[in-house]
């Protein structure tokens, strides 16, 4: 049962057409600093913020209480000009815990956190990796690998969505999956038929601790002889 944390930044379309032609560094700045307040924040927490759309940022706090929860608001409010809001649920699946947050937040006023209060379980996270990337850029140049991750995450984050899972691009050719806690080793097998892929899984009940296992696990599937492409990580 993964409690997750949505916050929006409310206004952030009309702010962004508010600053003109020449606006799109501003919003990048803008996005990388919002983003890089609430993951520090959320991480000295043990929780981990997935930056979705930038205008809306999940954090994955299973385990987190109401206080925990109010200093991640607390951040995300003193680190933009505009006004955010924020739902905290918690679901067996992923996806229906970021559908139901996005819900609640329709009914919650600017400056306020709706917390529900539920049952939090574990966070199973799955970090995959593009299998021959760095061999491709050397061998054939960074658009091809680019095109290569590019594809790769379109078709991975739709099957995971489409099975209850949550996508995140991490960068390079890394991305992350929560999956539910239920039933996660089979939907991993399937997102590994969708490409040359390799991945760590890793599952706890605190999210930061849920990825270092999986990036832990995804390590000793590069780097032991006969790990194959999955290896999974409890603690």
């Amino acid at each position: 049962m993964v409690r997750l944390c949505l916050i929006e930044q409310v206004g952030y379309r009309e702010w962004t057409e508010s600053l003109g032609s020449d606006r799109e560094w501003i919003i990048q700045v803008a996005q990388a600093d919002f983003y890089g307040r609430i993951q520090r924040e959320a991480s000295r927490l043990g929780a981990f913020a997935l930056p979705l759309r930038h205008d809306y940022i999940a954090v994955l706090t299973t385990s987190l209480g109401r206080e925990e929860h109010e200093q991640i608001f607390d951040t995300a409010r003193i680190s933009t000009m505009l006004p955010v809001r924020a739902a905290c649920v918690s679901h067996n699946i992923p996806r229906k815990a970021l559908d139901d947050a996005h819900r609640v937040l329709a009914n919650t006023s600017p400056g306020e956190l709706s917390y529900m209060e539920g049952h939090d379980g574990l966070t199973v996270v799955a970090h995959f990796d593009v299998n021959g990337i760095t061999r491709k850029t050397r061998g054939e140049g960074l658009a091809s690998s680019l095109e290569v991750i590019n594809g790769t995450f379109h078709r991975l984050g739709l099957e995971a969505l489409r099975l209850g899972g949550i996508p995140q691009y991490l960068g390079g050719d890394n991305v992350l999956v929560v999956l539910p806690d239920e039933g996660y080793e089979d939907i991993v097998e399937r997102l590994l038929g969708l490409g040359e892929l390799k991945v760590g899984v890793g599952v706890s009940v605190k999210p930061r601790r849920s990825l270092m296992l999986a990036t832990r696990a995804l390590t000793r599937v590069r780097h032991e002889p006969g790990a194959g492409r999955l290896q999974v990580e409890v603690g």
